[in-house]
């Protein structure tokens, strides 16, 4: 069974988003952040790899983690990122906007 390739380019640049992935995985890791150094560095290694871990895994965990440590209570966010939902984040904790579902 072949698996879908999720991750690619959001624009004409071949690379820019594998770039901008470990990027962010990087200055997790500088500001000694784990949650969001494993989330980035997951999401940088699939797209570095093409796809292995597929986007929707990590996006699953992602949404799984955030549910266990009480940032959110929306369990939407198994299978759909915060953008996708419509939300913003906030300054503050709990502050998030959405579209009202």
């Amino acid at each position: 069974m072949a698996v879908a390739r999720e991750w690619g380019p959001t624009s004409g640049f071949l690379f820019e988003t594998p770039v901008t992935e470990t990027y962010r995985a990087v200055g997790a890791v500088m500001k000694g952040d784990v949650g969001e150094t494993v989330k980035y560095g997951a999401r940088a290694i699939g797209a570095w790899s093409g796809g292995y871990p597929p986007l929707q895994v990590v996006q699953t965990v992602e949404g799984g983690w955030n549910l266990a440590t009480g940032d959110t209570d929306d369990f939407r966010e198994l299978i759909w990122s915060k953008y996708a939902l419509g939300k913003k984040k906030g300054k503050k904790r709990g502050t998030e906007t959405g579209r009202g579902f």
